[in-house]
């Protein structure tokens, strides 16, 4: 099976960090990423070991629109000098609604409403000074 892909591809990279004050600093990292596709024109080989080609048919559809959205926010306190806590929240979503159909603004903005994995997590380290 052959056929023409008419393809668009958004993929961005946003960092971000602030420090308020030497013991305190958040960082931010969020990647959005698109890919749409639309086949037409699906084809086969018409003969075998020929450039001869005939329209077929497929029992699906091939086109598709994949959005996804991953992302981290770190927070950083040194409560005490070589004593820190970080409060780190990563996010992960998936959608692939609206295959074919590409739609810049409302395809970035899908990926922050998708339905994903959000993961709280909390390490604490305390300096002995031994």
């Amino acid at each position: 099976m052959y056929g023409t892909l008419d393809r668009h591809v958004v993929d961005l990279t946003l960092r971000a960090s602030y420090a308020p004050h030497r013991d305190l600093s958040l960082q931010l990292f969020l990647q959005p990423f698109v890919a749409v596709g639309d086949y037409t024109d699906i084809r086969r080989l018409a003969r075998p070991r020929s450039f001869d080609f005939e329209p077929a048919s497929i029992p699906f559809n091939p086109d598709f629109n994949s959005k996804s959205l991953r992302g981290n926010l770190v927070l950083r306190w040194e409560y005490l000098r070589g004593s820190t806590v970080f409060l780190v929240w990563s996010l992960s979503t998936f959608d692939d609604t609206r295959p074919g159909v590409f739609s810049p603004i409302r395809d970035l903005s899908a990926t922050f409403a998708a339905p994903g994995t959000h993961i709280l997590m909390i390490k604490a380290t305390y300096w002995l000074g031994l």
